[in-house]
């Protein structure tokens, strides 16, 4: 299957315009190219449980992992603060710099290498969250005391550890005219991996690399983690971006991918761009496609080249990795970073979801749904939620609409006391009589799985966890929001932890039949005081009728001796707005029906 994403940026090339090449002069610089003016210059502080403080390295491959820091005079020296040696203690470590007259400066822009890599932790004293993940910030200062704070460095993904590191161009407005100016990096973490800083030079006019290609973004279809019963052949996407001054020529993209043994088994190049302007971007693509054939891990190795010898090799190639698993869905990485909610709810639940793709449905079933929650306090256990399983059909514009969507499952999970927040749990995937497991899946086709949350209460206020990444899938975070839904949640790089097992049917299930279409019609939807189901059965037959919240409560239940062409009448104009659940059994079938309350 083509990636939906980039099938609309494929053809796209955002040209800017050139950059002239200008002379670029800094009027301040440090190489950190000897040890003791380091140490004496710049002064090491900040907060800190442990006991760890800035040093100073000219070993460039410090880090390990095979690669080295890139700054271009790091084999000379740098500063580095190893927070993995700082242990399981929280720390604000800073790093400040001398006095630095800026008071000829018409402007300021500061240039810095950087290699940051930092773990994901959400740090917690009993039930009370007391720390985020990693934060790294640039201070500026006039007299030493008081900083003002942005924060860098955002981009970067937790354990991006095979990368020689990034170069920054930040404006420091702050600090034009000032005779006195203290730059200072402060780094917030819990027992990370180390952060290296070099080369900082200060500009008056924006400092501009003559040759320095950058894969921008890059992408992988369908999701991190593939049943290998539904692996399909994979094609590989990477956007280009020129960052320099010069026009780049002959620009490429090579991929490269090692199999969970680390052997290498397949490499191949895209076809290649005449000219790249400055600042513009391009997007390249390897059609020919790769299909995995075992279960295990695996690593991509995407790079952009061209003729021109680049300025800044470190951000010419991008590492990401996905997983072929036994009977697992999952478009999250396992890097949970936080959890998330909406800024506003339009109704009394949301819906939080997940995109699969079956390329090989017939003859497989979605069997669990395996996801996490977080509540303050853990108020979740002993509460239920409720889990639905839509089939996607019509999807020919990448948005969501109700009427797309086929409710094809549902089930009611209620929390134990070992569902603890942040915990994987596996939820059954029921169907209608509450005992048999598993909904059979097509081929080719398209599937989302959700979790109903209510909005939050005083006493109880759910969130769901996630990870970011900038391996970018089909569908990231899929929100539903009152009527909306919102393919995109809270970003292509945001995904929630919400996966999907699927198995092999090996037995023939007893399952009622599904009622035809043709032979019931509910009206109108949404509503705000009565909703009407009109029925024509082919044969006189008991009727059973079950409303409920999309948390599994049961609002609504009547039974009906015998019914053929009538209509039923449900007065719900004292239900709370919202989405419900409308199940119908009868002799030729069951029919679940989805009511929006307004």
């Amino acid at each position: 299957m083509q990636s939906k994403i980039f099938t609309q940026l494929l053809f796209v090339i955002l040209v800017l315009g050139i950059l002239p090449a200008t002379a670029q002069t800094p009027f301040f610089e440090e190489h950190f190219s000897d040890e003791a003016t380091a140490l004496a210059d710049w002064t090491s502080g900040g907060f800190n449980e442990g006991s760890v403080t800035w040093t100073w390295s000219s070993n460039p491959s410090y880090g390990g992992y095979g690669v080295s820091f890139a700054a271009p005079t790091a084999s000379d020296g740098f500063m580095v603060y190893d927070s993995d040696a700082n242990g399981f203690n929280l720390h604000a470590v800073t790093l400040t710099s001398p006095a630095i007259d800026c008071s000829d400066a018409s402007n300021v822009y500061l240039e810095l290498y950087s290699q940051y890599v930092y773990y994901l932790w959400n740090v917690f004293s009993g039930d009370e969250e007391i720390g985020t993940i990693s934060r790294v910030e640039l201070g500026v200062s006039t007299d030493g005391e008081n900083f003002t704070y942005q924060d860098i460095l955002t981009d970067i993904e937790p354990i991006e550890r095979f990368t020689g590191g990034e170069r920054l161009v930040i404006n420091i407005p702050d600090a034009i005219g000032q005779e006195t100016v203290y730059l200072q990096f402060r780094w917030n973490g819990y027992y990370e991996y180390w952060w290296a800083i070099d080369d900082i030079a200060l500009y008056e006019t924006e400092p501009v690399l003559t040759n320095d290609l950058a894969i921008f973004n890059h992408g992988l279809p369908s999701s991190y983690f593939i049943p290998l019963s539904q692996v399909d052949s994979l094609r590989f996407i990477g956007m280009a971006e020129n960052k320099g001054a010069d026009p780049q020529t002959n620009v490429r993209m090579r991929v490269s991918v090692l199999d969970p043994n680390d052997a290498l088994i397949y490499q191949d190049s895209s076809e290649s761009t005449d000219m790249l302007a400055a600042t513009a971007l391009d997007t390249f693509e390897i059609e020919q496609g790769f299909l995995p054939e075992t279960i295990g891990n695996y690593f991509v190795f995407q790079t952009v080249r061209a003729d021109e010898n680049d300025d800044f090799g470190a951000d010419n190639r991008k590492i990401f990795n996905f997983q072929v698993t036994e009977d697992l869905f999952g478009v999250d990485n396992n890097l949970v970073q936080n959890a998330t909610q909406p800024s506003e709810f339009n109704s009394d639940y949301w819906e939080a979801g997940s995109y699969y793709y079956t390329p090989h449905g017939t003859g497989y079933e979605a069997y669990k749904a395996q996801f996490m929650i977080f509540s303050p306090e853990n108020a979740h256990i002993g509460e239920t939620v409720n889990i639905q399983l839509y089939k996607w059909n019509n999807n020919d514009d990448f948005q969501i609409s109700d009427n797309e969507l086929e409710l094809i499952g549902f089930t009611t999970y209620t929390f134990s006391d070992d569902d603890t927040f942040f915990q994987l749990i596996d939820a059954p995937l029921y169907q209608d009589d509450g005992e048999t497991i598993g909904y059979p899946l097509q081929d080719s086709s398209e599937y989302i799985l959700t979790i109903s949350l209510p909005k939050p209460t005083e006493t109880l206020n759910y969130s769901m966890p996630y990870v970011y990444h900038r391996v970018l899938y089909d569908y990231g975070a899929i929100v539903r929001n009152g009527d909306d839904w919102f393919s995109g949640g809270f970003g292509p790089e945001i995904a929630f932890v919400l996966r999907m097992g699927v198995r092999e049917i090996t037995t023939i299930a007893t399952k009622e039949p599904q009622l035809d279409d043709s032979r019931i019609n509910a009206f109108p939807n949404p509503t705000k005081d009565w909703y009407r189901i009109d029925l024509d059965l082919e044969n006189a037959s008991p009727v059973q009728l079950q409303l409920m919240s999309i948390a599994g409560q049961t609002v609504i239940q009547r039974e009906y001796t015998t019914m053929q062409r009538d209509r039923i009448d449900l007065d719900v104009s004292d239900l709370p707005a919202g989405a419900y659940l409308v199940k119908i059994r009868t002799e030729e079938g069951v029919k679940t029906l989805k009511m929006n309350k307004q």
